[in-house]
C-alpha cells in the first residue's frame, strides 16, 4: 500500500518498462513532492537517454491533488471530485517545450 499516492503511465511501452515512470513518480510525491512535479522529475531522465521517446504520466497524491506531464504525446486526462465541481479535463504540461527554453 501506498502512503505517497498513485500514478499511470502512456506512451512507448518498452522504453517506458525500463524506467518505471509511474514507480519514479510515486517515490517522488513520497519525497514531498507535488503530483506535477513528480511527474516532471519521473520524465526527465528518460527524455536524457532518449529524446524522441513519447509518453505521459498522470499522478494522484494521499490529499487527492492531481498532476500529469508528457513529452511529445498530446493526451488528456479527466479528473472528478467533491473539489472540482464536476468532471475536468485536464492536457499535461509537455515537458519538451519546458526544456527548449
Amino acid at each position: 500500500m501506498s502512503t505517497a499516492g498513485a500514478a499511470a503511465a502512456t506512451g512507448d511501452g518498452d522504453i517506458m518498462m525500463r524506467f518505471l515512470p509511474s514507480y519514479a513518480a510515486v517515490l517522488h510525491m513520497q519525497q514531498g513532492h507535488d503530483p506535477d512535479t513528480a511527474c516532471r522529475l519521473a520524465l526527465q531522465p528518460i527524455v536524457a537517454y532518449f529524446p524522441s521517446f513519447s509518453g505521459g504520466l498522470i499522478c494522484v497524491n494521499m490529499k487527492g491533488e492531481y498532476g500529469g506531464a508528457s513529452h511529445k504525446m498530446r493526451f488528456t486526462y479527466s479528473v472528478r471530485s467533491d473539489l472540482t465541481g464536476g468532471v475536468l479535463v485536464i492536457s499535461p504540461t509537455d515537458i519538451s517545450v519546458e526544456m527548449v527554453t
